[in-house]
């Protein structure tokens, strides 16, 4: 079984890439997620497994909109698995 964890911060100034009309303008943005699972093997040589993910993005305000315009996502996964051994 395992349990992990990652988290990710993104920051490009947005002026290079796409208006340079706007100064001072820098998208930031980050990421976290959980990631758990558990693996079982209810006779020899078959294992079961089940994970569970959890993601979350944050997201910038916008320079059109204003500041109070960002927001957040999240993702709830879960995943599941067989193993036969031959």
């Amino acid at each position: 079984s395992t349990l992990g964890a990652g988290y990710n911060h993104v920051s490009i100034n947005r002026n290079l890439l796409t208006n340079p009309v706007v100064l001072g303008n820098v998208f930031q943005t980050t990421h976290w997620s959980i990631a758990a699972n558990l693996i079982w093997s209810p006779v020899p040589k078959v294992d079961l497994g089940v994970e569970y993910i959890y993601y979350h993005i944050n997201f910038p305000a916008e320079p059109f909109v204003g500041p109070t315009a960002s927001g957040a996502g999240h993702d709830h996964r879960l995943e599941a698995e067989s193993i036969f051994h031959f």
